[in-house]
Formats: structure tokens, sequence, C-alpha cells
């Protein structure tokens, strides 16, 4: 029985996890050498589902990241350049970089923006500050 809270899925707060698991297995599909010839190394594509699953992690997040909305584009330049090689050297930092930016995404960006001032506290405090402006205002004229 899944227990869902408010629309969530009970395994939503430990997605992050999926990030590093998907692109080490592909990293270590690349170390066995499973290739599959039309997609290419497994590394590549491991690597290439975790950053779009970093993302769409990143856009559920209260508090948003563009550092982990920006990973796919560059996973894409990286992996699908024609320029570039596309084996270990370039496959295990870019899985380190990502299971970095899993922890970073779940660790600072899970906690709602927090309002520090209601409506009332906040007009209180206009009338204080602009109170003590008039009153400045006043003793430079005399």
């Amino acid at each position: 029985m899944n227990v869902t809270i408010d629309g969530e899925s009970p395994w939503y707060g430990r997605m992050w996890i999926g990030v590093p698991l998907i692109s080490f297995s592909g990293v270590a599909g690349t170390i066995a050498g499973i290739s599959i010839p039309p997609l290419g190394e497994a590394g590549v594509w491991g690597c290439l589902i975790a950053s779009f699953l970093l993302a769409y992690i990143a856009l559920k997040k209260p508090k948003k990241d563009i550092v982990s909305f920006a990973v796919p584009i560059f996973a894409l330049i990286m992996f699908l350049s024609p320029d570039l090689t596309h084996g270990l050297p370039l496959q295990i930092p870019f899985a380190a970089s990502i299971t970095i930016l899993a922890l970073r995404l779940e660790k600072r960006f899970s906690i709602a923006p927090a309002t520090n001032r209601t409506e009332s506290e906040s007009d209180s405090e206009e009338e204080v500050v602009f109170g003590n402006e008039l009153e400045d205002w006043d003793e430079e004229e005399s």
C-alpha cells in the first residue's frame, strides 16, 4: 500500500539516489564493455539519463536550482558532440559531479523559501522607517 502525503509518492524524497545509481551503473557498464551499437557506450547513456532525472527533481523542488536545470544541456553538448571523446575520463568525473549536484539539491533546495514577515508586520515597519526619514528631513531643514 502506497501512502501519499499531499499527492506525492513516498519515494519522491529519495529520488535523488537514482542520479548516482544510474550514472555510475552506466560507467560500470562501460568498464564491463557493454555497448549498444546504435546508441554507443552504456556510460554515455547512463550519464545522460541521470542528468535529465536531476533536472526533473530540481523542477519538483520548492526552491529552484538553475545549475541542476542546466545539467542536461551540458550533458548533451559533452556526450553527443562528435569532437569530444566519450570514454571513461569524461564519464567518471561527470557522474561524480552530478552526484554532488544531486546531494546539493537534496540538502539545500528541499526546504520551501521562508517568509520572515507577514503583511501587517511589513506595513508597520515601513511606517517606522518612513517616520524616521521624516524626522531626519525636518532636522536637516532647521
